[in-house]
């Protein structure tokens, strides 16, 4: 069985009706009104990068993709869990 990961997440307040929501260490970040929309925003974001990065071969990839895709495919649990094939 595979070991899943944790995907930690931090959630800055920026100002009034503007929260960011990152994946720690991978570039990934989304905004909100709101921390839960920010927190909403961040799972498209990661299930919609996933998604189009495994429709490209990895050499067409740079290297910040390739650590993305690599993060992505090692928390692959997680996001099939989300309903996220």
């Amino acid at each position: 069985m595979k070991e899943v990961k944790p995907i930690q997440i931090q959630v800055d307040y920026i100002s009034e009706y503007n929260y960011l929501a990152s994946v720690i260490g991978v570039n990934i970040s989304a905004s909100g009104d709101s921390k839960g929309d920010a927190f909403a925003n961040l799972q498209d974001i990661i299930f919609g990068t996933r998604k189009l990065l495994q429709s490209y071969s990895r050499n067409q990839l740079g290297p910040d993709m390739i650590r993305q895709l690599d993060f992505l495919s090692s928390h692959s649990n997680i996001l099939e869990s989300k309903g996220t094939k």
